[in-house]
């Protein structure tokens, strides 16, 4: 497994944790470096919302949340 498909795995695990609750990619960032990872989680998330992996809205702030979507945990659960 590559660097960026750990990483990607690591952030679908936290999206499928914290299902519930839409993530903001800041939170996502820390966990990932608490995790110990160092990863563009940015583009990552860009690359993972254009294969449909994650799902993102906006609050009424106009900040970017993230949830993960039933391809990404059918991704996550292959992994």
């Amino acid at each position: 497994m590559t660097e960026d498909q750990k990483a990607i795995s690591l952030i679908l695990d936290l999206l499928n944790v914290t299902r519930q609750v839409p993530r903001t990619r800041d939170w996502i960032e820390t966990e990932v470096k608490l995790a110990g990872r160092k990863c563009d989680v940015a583009t990552l998330l860009e690359a993972m919302a254009d294969e449909e992996l994650v799902e993102v809205t906006k609050d009424g702030l106009k900040i970017k949340r993230y949830t993960i979507t039933l391809k990404g945990r059918e991704v996550l659960d292959s992994l």
